[in-house]
């Protein structure tokens, strides 16, 4: 006989302090368990537990703590709360801080309070519990409005973008890039190889944002209508989503079906996850037509309130007159995150190859290797590259929009 056990749900102290004066209102007991969906003798150790609810909460100092589930404070508690009152007081006059400016002032903080001999490191895992504990997001600011308006104002407990600002943050800064790809070619194989079949060849979509902590799903477009291996299967599952187009090239259509179906909902859930403002901007290298109609000519690619947006870095498609004359701004993605995914998905595919070996070798594993397979491998190759060497490649890529060219340093 199978039992199915209910999952136990931790509450926040929000929600005990809301049951407790409930109770202290005059309400029952008994009502105040139904609404809350606990057990009498949860809501009486919660009454008991009231003046140690409080006290951590003023521990805390915030609105932030409300929403803890565990009454459990820093290991460090005196570092921990100098760190927080000398950053709010740098907030509160307008001052930008990172990460490892407060890790260095932690450690400046250990020593003064426990003496020089102390051996406190502020680790990466120490400040990102830090920022857990007091409810703060690191973001650098782009563009106008970055600041706070008023510095003389107390800053809140979130050090992110304010409602009215026009600038982005790291995580709300995307870049797509295509490239194509034999899917079905071993690595290695020489002039005596078979000539590639007419489906074999595709074009993949990558995007992802700054920091590399939002990797979208893989667009994959190929030449084949309605492939076999798909068609009884949910694809919204896969790891990679699959489009059609009969030269298996992105088409200014297949890209603002994408935006618009894939990108924007995917975008959106990642920002209210991760608690950000309902804004982006995805950066693209130029526009996918070859005709002679530019990207400006045809709808902007934005949502109806223009806080998801997509902007060009160059005006016209590579490979065109202006791209060669010095006009497009090399794409993040372009300085070596699209050609390590193509090394990882060789390698991966080798390593496949090798591990289904059979009588017939490489040929029986390549006519057994299907468009399904090549979806899953595709998104296994894109998870495997790190957020790190993203952002690394970032730099790379947008810093060709802040140098001068030769015709400015000319004219001064």
């Amino acid at each position: 006989v199978s039992v199915k056990m209910s999952l136990r749900r931790a509450y926040s102290i929000k929600d005990k302090l809301q049951a407790i004066e409930r109770v202290k209102k005059g309400e029952r007991q008994a009502s105040v368990c139904r609404a809350f969906g606990v057990p009498g003798g949860t809501l009486r150790g919660w009454l008991k537990d009231e003046a140690k609810l409080r006290w951590f909460l003023e521990q805390l100092g915030g609105e932030v703590g409300t929403q803890r589930k565990k009454m459990r404070l820093a290991n460090e508690e005196e570092i921990d709360r100098a760190v927080y009152a000398w950053f709010l007081a740098l907030r509160q006059h307008g001052v930008p801080l990172s990460g490892p400016l407060i890790q260095a002032q932690a450690e400046a903080f250990a020593r003064q309070i426990y003496g020089p001999e102390c051996t406190f490191k502020a680790s990466h895992g120490w400040f990102w519990r830090w920022q857990k504990r007091h409810g703060i997001s690191s973001q650098r600011i782009y563009g106008e409005g970055g600041l706070p308006a008023e510095p003389e104002r107390a800053p809140a407990t979130r050090a992110e973008v304010l409602p009215d600002a026009g600038g982005y943050g790291d995580e709300q800064i995307y870049n797509a890039n295509v490239t194509r790809l034999f899917w079905k070619l071993l690595p290695g194989a020489g002039i005596t190889a078979r000539r590639p079949a007419r489906g074999e060849r595709v074009t993949v979509l990558l995007a992802a944002n700054l920091t590399g902590s939002h990797k979208l799903k893989p667009l994959v477009v190929g030449g084949l209508r309605d492939p076999a291996s798909l068609r009884h299967h949910n694809q919204e599952k896969f790891p990679a989503c699959y489009r059609y187009s009969p030269e298996a090239r992105l088409a200014p259509a297949l890209l603002r079906a994408w935006f618009f179906e894939d990108f924007v909902p995917g975008v959106k859930r990642f920002l209210r996850r991760s608690c950000l403002q309902q804004k982006a901007v995805l950066l693209l290298s130029s526009a996918p037509s070859r005709s002679g109609s530019g990207a400006e000519d045809s709808p902007p690619l934005q949502t109806p309130d223009g806080s998801i947006r997509a902007l060009f870095l160059s005006k016209g498609p590579s490979g065109s007159g202006l791209a060669r004359a010095g006009g497009r701004i090399p794409a993040p993605l372009e300085q070596g995150v699209v050609s390590a995914f193509k090394q990882l998905y060789k390698r991966e595919l080798l390593r496949l190859a090798v591990s289904c070996g059979g009588p017939g070798g490489p040929t029986d594993f390549v006519q057994s290797f299907l468009l399904k397979d090549m979806l899953y491998l595709a998104g296994l190759s894109w998870d495997l590259i790190p957020p790190g060497s993203i952002e690394k490649c970032w730099l790379l890529g947008l810093r060709a929009a802040f140098e001068p060219g030769g015709a400015e340093e000319e004219h001064g």
